[in-house]
């Protein structure tokens, strides 16, 4: 169970149909009804809502978490090789190249011959934050063949909690 990623692919190929992400749902929560959760689950859990604060300054998180002491605790806490947060600021960097945001009074301004090439791009909390390069990368290849590549509003999605 402990290399479950709760995706739900296995659960149409087991010969007997047992459905081992909700089995291992059910058991995490009857244990954890029982047990204290490590502090790193909280950690995690909070991740996404903490990420865009962090990304405002970058280089200050990845200097908080990324020295001697709190690798450390880190470490002790079981979480190791964390990433640093990527200094590039998705949003501004779009803008500047001249995507835009879609927010529903944009996207409702744009003619049906504007709509049929849209797409909204669905930020994801690492992706944005970690590995920002991937973001651009896939609005610049997403333009290429003609589409207008517009940003999701950043909303955490909140699963890890």
């Amino acid at each position: 169970m402990d290399g479950c990623l709760a995706g739900k692919s296995c659960v149409g190929q087991c010969p007997i149909k047992v459905d081992v992400p909700a089995f291992r749902s059910r058991f995490l929560q009857a244990y954890y009804g029982r047990y204290l959760r490590p502090a790193r689950d909280h950690l995690v859990a909070r991740l996404e809502s903490v990420l865009p604060w962090a990304a405002r300054a970058p280089r200050l998180a990845n200097a908080l978490t990324h020295n001697v002491l709190s690798r450390a605790v880190s470490r002790r806490m079981g979480l190791v090789n964390l990433p640093a947060i990527d200094v590039t600021h998705v949003a501004r960097e779009l803008r500047r190249r001249g995507f835009h945001t879609a927010t529903p009074a944009a996207l409702r301004s744009l003619t049906e011959q504007q709509r049929r090439k849209s797409v909204v791009v669905v930020q994801d909390a690492f992706t944005t934050h970690y590995e920002a390069s991937v973001v651009l990368d896939t609005f610049e290849l997403l333009r290429h063949p003609g589409f207008q590549p517009w940003l999701g509003p950043y909303l955490p999605n909140r699963k890890p909690e």
